[in-house]
């Protein structure tokens, strides 16, 4: 037995000839089915891209998300570091460090009578 091969694969059955009107008569099927074919392609395609699109954004509020307690995590550290620095200070006596802030910063009293 031998195999012919044509077109559409090795040992493919002979198709009838067809005459040029039915060829003709065919092509508005064809364009048919090949615009259907063309629209279930890009469903797919844009199913596809949709996802990425979801996992992407997903991705950015995570991100958003962990930026936010960074920051938050952030302020509460500076203000524990002011905190234990304003209470160190209450150590060494606060009423004293007010007073020398206030002799530093305030003008000088006159003791001398009025003229």
């Amino acid at each position: 037995m031998s195999q012919t091969t044509g077109a559409s694969g090795p040992a493919s059955s002979p198709r009838p000839k067809r005459s040029l009107l039915s060829l003709v008569t065919d092509i508005p099927a064809l364009i048919q089915e090949l615009f259907h074919r063309e629209v279930e392609l890009l469903k797919a395609e844009l199913v596809a891209k949709l996802k990425a699109l979801g996992v992407g954004a997903g991705l950015l509020v995570g991100a958003a998300v962990a930026a936010g307690l960074k920051v938050a995590v952030e302020r509460f550290a500076a203000l524990g570091g002011l905190l234990d620095a304003f209470f160190a200070f209450d150590e060494i006596g606060f009423g004293e460090l007010t007073e020398f802030f206030i002799r530093i910063t305030a003008p000088p009293i006159s003791t001398a009578p009025p003229r």
